[in-house]
């Protein structure tokens, strides 16, 4: 049973002697995450940083609540003195002091299965933040990996997948990220006998709210004719599935939308030979 990071460390084939570990904090590092320049923020130290004679940089990122978690590993290929330029144009704060270095980290793909997911217990002193890797971190947890969202473009639901979905925001987090973001239109379709029903999304919730709302109501969202469809065929919904015609910006106003929705509805004959009452 894996127990600490030194664990973890040794199932790899590393010896914690080479490693260093840091844990920076949402304050100070996280903007330089967000843009996606944690590698770079992570190797801007100083001459004399701990982690200058180790191969492995373990980083880590505070949370609230005390909880450290896990979010990539580097190795340690190199350093030079800062000149002016070497960073990106966009990258949040160049002014840096004489003798700064530049630690030049790759990615090491050896813990990425961990990354995000795994937690350990600091300790108490949060200030010494750069620590030899032989200092054991007790692992806390390793979550549950978290499914990827796949895209508008590809997003292709069975009720069953969007029923695991909302009843799961926190697994289905990126799910709920990107669906709440945007307005939409939307089809559904009765795979038995392929009707379809053209529907929009729109509000504070955006597409996920209203696809909430099926997932909610066995298929039937609040539709007069899926309605009647569900009582003449109470396990129909099974046979149902969801995809997205277009995305909107959420500023789109909701009379556009609508217009969009009634464009769509005209193009795939959904009011005459479909789910549409309207």
């Amino acid at each position: 049973m894996m127990l600490g990071t030194v664990d973890l460390m040794r199932s790899a084939g590393i010896d914690p002697n080479d490693v260093v570990l840091i844990r920076h904090t949402e304050g100070m590092v996280g903007k330089y995450a967000r843009l996606g320049y944690l590698r770079e923020r992570t190797g801007t130290q100083t001459e004399s940083f701990i982690g200058r004679g180790k191969t492995y940089w373990m980083t880590f990122m505070g949370e609230p609540g005390g909880v450290t978690r896990f979010v990539a590993l580097y190795r340690m290929v190199g350093t030079k003195l800062y000149r002016p330029g070497m960073l990106p144009d966009d990258y949040p704060n160049q002014e840096f002091k004489p003798g700064d270095f530049l630690y030049d980290l790759e990615p090491c793909d050896l813990f990425a299965e961990y990354e995000n997911r795994l937690t350990v217990d600091w300790g108490g002193a949060y200030v010494s933040w750069a620590q030899n890797g032989t200092n054991d971190k007790r692992i806390v947890s390793i979550e549950e990996r978290k499914p990827q969202f796949p895209g508008f473009d590809s997003l292709l639901l069975s009720f069953d997948d969007l029923s695991d979905i909302v009843g799961s925001p926190e697994l289905y987090s990126a799910y709920r990220d990107a669906m709440s973001q945007v307005s939409a239109v939307y089809l559904v379709v009765d795979k038995v006998s392929g009707q379809q029903y053209v529907g929009s999304a729109y509000g504070e919730n955006g597409l996920w709210g209203r696809w909430s709302e099926y997932a909610n109501t066995n298929g039937q969202g609040g539709n007069k004719l899926m309605r009647e469809l569900m009582t003449a065929h109470p396990d129909r919904y099974r046979d149902l599935q969801y995809t997205v015609l277009r995305v909107l910006d959420k500023t789109t106003p909701v009379t556009d939308v609508i217009a969009l929705e009634g464009l769509f509805k005209q193009k795939l004959g959904s009011r005459a030979f479909g789910l549409n009452a309207n």
